[in-house]
């Protein structure tokens, strides 16, 4: 009994340690100014020019906003519509302090060794020290938090069109107790509860909206990594119905004629879209971003035989990014979700990060390399690389396809490597695995796919490893969580999603992918390979706490920087780049978009799926949906490709073996080239007018009308009606059958 005790004490004693701090060097962060002396501006205007007006609200300690031309008011505090309300006794009543909150921080609390919770309002407003100042052409307030001892600067700032809002992370100030999270401006993008025609807009997959009604008094919350959830943390269970937000925006349409935009511009890697619905408490529905400013991991610890216990590690340094959000006000047409769109795809044109192109892929072809399978010798097993696609057998296929359909055809190999789609050495050991063929029968593909017009990539892995070679080890080379432990990945069962721990692998460190992509160019320029696909850098985001002297990429910050410079490094040399289910920095310099998003995570706050994400890149970027013949509901995968103006996509193989049944991955189900050919051929002879129809085109407007039909219009006259429900929709272009749809072509 004695010595359960002990142990007991020891393991206690243990997950304290373990909590909050997971690395001792210092300094952290600039000490907490205990003399500041509180100051507000003297004059109520910050800022004015020829469309609005920005001042300081002495209240709240924020901002308003006001469109010079309508009169409408936008700002960190929403604005009643009905006025000032009164209760029974005719007293205001006053709003939640988070309302009327431009942050809201949670830290950990030393003395108790807990994670809480601080509002502006409350802490800063009210219980502590504001104080401002001028720089430049923007207002700061620096909030003082005098009972949790630590102050955070807010910049405020009025731009032609929008409202910049940041904080710069490295002139925060802390005692004792560390900020974790910080959610900046959390009611500026809101609408009061149970109003008319007013949703959030959340970029959960290709976009969502979330309605106002009231639900309860905590309401229904959302929360969500922007660019998906970091990889360096241990996941315990596998989350596979999950689309992530890969987009840094959100908005909200608070009244019939107003509406907001919102853009992380800085500091989204760090960055979680939040959103809570129907909360009688607040009164209002909001969505807002909230900034992870220190990186956190899991770890399990066994208190004894029967039982284990999970423990947040948290960094002792914080990220040095600065934090800013760019609140674009809207008004009239434009205050709905197109509006929002329309306005993200001008800043990223004015930002120079998207062109116009001319042209749209329709087809696209995932062939589907082989998987590592399990054989034995006398009784001894090992494994092997087992070929299900070979490139001979691609070379035919896409000779088939290509003299048989009139549309255009994209071509990514996946899992041609080494250890085909499981991960193994670096980019599959930068090598065509013998069993699919040498590098002549790639050459000849190469030349087949030249001749008839169709696009050739091949996908490797740059971010998984679980193999030592050409100069990338697992053991110094790969990256550690805040736990400073390496951080090991694993695959998941398929039926119970828990992790498989017999066959692990790991993640290269953010500052050798440029010497990984380096080496990958140097391999296909010798092989005349015209594309190449990164599926898995593309769509993925990670954290790495192996440097204990600076937060470089920490809480995943740095990453989309470091992705974007690698791809224009390819981009360069002349090698064309596919990506899959892209994060907003990569679909903006790909040549096309595999698995573009069509639908949402469907959360239970969501009230409708948009083509947001289509909105903003279709006529920019060529876009293919999801895989058909790997989703649920195949005829509706076709609908939500027609819907958002993406081309179709399929992913093929070239034979089946029944060893396949337990492999890790859902490529192998019903992808066998004989077996879904016919869908292949039939949808793309049905589609081939339609997309050449909207062929470089951009969305003008995307509606969801009555009884399941949406209507998508282009700006070259095209407008395309989905039926979605299980009975006939009149619309303009006549009656559209269930689950079907019917285009109309304008003469312009």
């Amino acid at each position: 009994m004695q010595k359960k005790i002990i142990s007991f004490i020891c393991c206690i004693a243990f997950l304290v340690t373990l909590t909050a701090c997971g690395d001792g060097s210092a300094p952290i962060a600039k000490a907490f100014d205990k003399k500041a002396q509180t100051g507000m501006p003297s004059d109520s205007l910050i800022a004015q020019n020829s469309n609005y007006r920005l001042e300081w609200d002495e209240d709240t300690c924020g901002v308003i906003l006001t469109d010079l031309a309508t009169g409408l008011v936008y700002g960190t505090s929403p604005e009643s519509g009905e006025g000032e309300q009164l209760d029974e006794l005719g007293m205001p009543i006053k709003k939640h302090p988070q309302v009327n909150s431009v942050l809201t921080v949670k830290y950990m609390d030393y003395e108790s060794n807990t994670e809480s919770t601080v509002l502006s309002y409350n802490g800063a407003v009210k219980g502590g020290r504001v104080r401002c100042g001028k720089a430049g052409d923007a207002l700061v307030a620096e909030f003082y938090f005098d009972s949790q001892g630590f102050m955070i600067p807010v910049s405020y700032e009025l731009l032609e069109d929008s409202v910049r809002i940041s904080i710069d992370s490295s002139k925060i100030e802390e005692s004792q107790n560390q900020i974790l999270q910080i959610s900046l401006a959390p009611f500026w993008c809101s609408a009061e509860n149970d109003s008319e025609n007013t949703y959030l807009f959340i970029p959960s997959g290709s976009g969502a909206l979330a309605g106002t009604a009231s639900y309860s008094q905590q309401g229904i919350t959302f929360s969500s990594e922007v660019y998906g959830r970091d990889l360096a943390l241990n996941e315990i269970a596998d989350v596979s119905t999950e689309k992530s937000v890969r987009l840094p925006v959100y908005g909200a349409k608070s009244a019939d004629y107003k509406a907001t935009l919102a853009v992380i511009e800085s500091g989204a890697d760090s960055a979680l879209i939040e959103s809570i619905t129907g909360s009688t408490a607040f009164g209002y529905t909001a969505v807002y971003p909230t900034f992870r400013m220190r990186g956190y991991t899991n770890h399990t610890v066994k208190m004894f035989v029967w039982q284990e216990v999970e423990n947040m590690i948290y960094s002792k340094r914080m990220i040095k990014d600065k934090l800013s959000v760019r609140f674009f006000p809207l008004s009239g047409d434009n205050a709905d979700y197109n509006g929002m769109a329309h306005k993200y795809r001008e800043y990223l044109e004015d930002s120079g990060k998207l062109k116009s192109n001319s042209d749209d892929s329709r087809l696209s072809l995932t062939f589907v390399g082989g998987t590592m399978t399990t054989k034995s010798f006398l009784g001894i097993p090992y494994k092997t690389l087992y070929p299900v696609t070979t490139l001979s057998q691609v070379t035919k296929t896409v000779k088939e396809i290509s003299e048989n359909t009139d549309i255009k055809l994209s071509v990514i190999l996946k899992g041609f490597g080494e250890s085909g789609v499981d991960v193994g050495k670096i980019a599959g050991g930068y090598k065509i695995g013998s069993a699919f063929g040498s590098v002549s029968d790639l050459k000849e593909l190469i030349k087949l796919c030249e001749d008839k017009d169709a696009e050739l990539y091949m996908d490797f892995d740059v971010v998984g490893f679980s193999d030592s070679a050409n100069g990338f080890s697992t053991l110094f080379d790969s990256v550690f969580n805040s736990g400073n432990q390496r951080s090991v990945q694993y695959y998941y069962n398929k039926a119970l999603r828990d992790q498989k721990s017999d066959n692990t692998y790991y993640l290269l460190r953010p500052s050798l992918l440029n010497d990984a992509l380096t080496k990958l160019s140097e391999k296909t320029e010798k092989w005349d390979l015209p594309g190449i696909a990164l599926n898995s850098l593309t769509s993925s985001s990670y954290s790495d706490y192996k440097d204990r002297t600076e937060s470089k990429y920490y809480a995943k910050s740095g990453m989309s920087k470091l992705v974007s410079g690698s791809i224009n490094n390819l981009k360069k040399n002349g090698t064309a780049i596919a990506s899959f289910d892209a994060n907003g920095y990569a679909a903006e310099l790909s040549d096309i978009i595999t698995g573009t998003p069509t639908y949402s995570s469907g959360d239970y706050s969501f009230s409708a799926d948009i083509p947001f994400y289509e909105i903003v890149f279709k006529g920019s970027v060529p876009m293919t949906a999801e895989s058909i013949n790997l989703e649920s509901d195949t005829q509706k995968a076709v609908l939500r490709a027609v819907e958002s103006g993406t081309g179709i996509s399929y992913t093929v193989s070239g034979s089946w073996d029944n060893k396949l049944i337990n492999s890790d991955f859902k490529l192998f189900y019903n992808s066998k080239y004989d077996s879904i050919k016919g869908s292949i051929f039939e949808n793309a002879e049905r589609l081939s007018e339609y997309y050449k129809k909207i062929s470089g085109a951009h969305i003008s407007s995307h509606k969801i009308l009555e009884s399941g039909l949406r209507e998508t219009v282009f700006d070259n006259g095209v407008t395309v009606f989905v039926n979605y429900g299980d009975a006939a929709c009149a619309s303009p272009a006549g009656e559209v059958p269930p689950h079907d749809f019917l285009v109309l072509e304008v003469r312009q």
